[in-house]
């Protein structure tokens, strides 16, 4: 097994408080720890650094990553971005919902499995919202629905109860726009990007803002690149990375910890 040096670092917070705030509890074994080992391995190279999250919601992640990045006495600069109002209504387009698994299909990206476990999710999902199989869409496919049932006030509430809020910046904005993630950069180098947009145009507008300014070795923890709902992550990271030389990048899972393979994005 890996070992994880994440894991062993100590968190101010008890578990029931981690719960209670709704902030990833680096400590347990779960779908971020691979992130947070990331936090800890660029942590040794200083503080120049910068590390952004594009899907902030409730700030399940980026509080975390700046009480565990003050844990290691690390002080990057963390920015966040979000709407807090869900996904924009330009956001959504055909390719993240049924032209999207159709080319799935057609690009043999994954296996009869993977399309059985997809339909059995679904059918549970829609059991769960007490809806029909083909109500569900982009929209509402998610245990989080549209990600609209939050705020950035709640985020700086949380940041402020953990004194972490000078720590953070919160952007709000449609990062779907190319524009706005350039308009709102950090100054540091930018060594960790967590991506957890869900969409096509979402993960195409970051990397279309990013890449060409990060430095190598800059490593983009891609959230969705394995995902039973959104297929235009994935989509948008491999049209993206074909107009790439294959030798500017190297893409691979770094762990299936539970129940999805984890991938991350390294710029040569």
């Amino acid at each position: 097994m890996i070992k994880y040096n994440s894991l062993e670092v100590k968190s101010p917070l008890k578990e029931y408080e981690h719960n209670v705030l709704g902030i990833y509890n680096w400590r347990n074994l779960g779908h971020l720890t691979d992130y947070f080992e990331l936090i800890y391995n660029i942590s040794r190279h200083g503080d120049n650094q910068s590390i952004l999250e594009f899907g902030v919601h409730k700030g399940n992640s980026l509080v975390a990553s700046a009480v565990f990045s003050r844990s290691l006495d690390f002080s990057p600069e963390i920015i966040g971005y979000d709407t807090w109002e869900g996904f924009p209504k330009s956001s959504i387009e055909p390719i993240d919902e049924q032209q999207g698994w159709a080319r799935f299909k057609d690009l043999k990206i994954q296996n009869d499995d993977f399309f059985k476990a997809r339909d059995q999710l679904l059918e549970y999902t829609a059991i769960g919202k007490n809806t029909e199989i083909n109500k569900l869409n982009a929209r509402n496919v998610s245990a989080s629905e549209d990600f609209s049932h939050t705020s950035e006030k709640l985020v700086n509430r949380k940041l402020s109860a953990l004194s972490v809020e000078n720590m953070v910046e919160l952007c709000k904005g449609d990062f779907s726009d190319k524009n706005f993630i350039l308009n709102h950069l950090p100054q540091k180098p930018i060594a960790l990007v967590l991506i957890d947009a869900d969409l096509y145009k979402s993960y195409t507008a970051i990397f279309e803002a990013l890449w060409p300014i990060v430095p190598s070795g800059c490593i983009f923890f891609l959230d969705e690149y394995f995902s039973l709902t959104f297929p235009g992550a994935r989509l948008a990271t491999d049209d993206f990375l074909s107009a790439l030389r294959p030798d500017a990048y190297q893409l691979r899972k770094v762990s299936d910890i539970g129940d999805f393979e984890r991938y991350i994005l390294i710029k040569k």
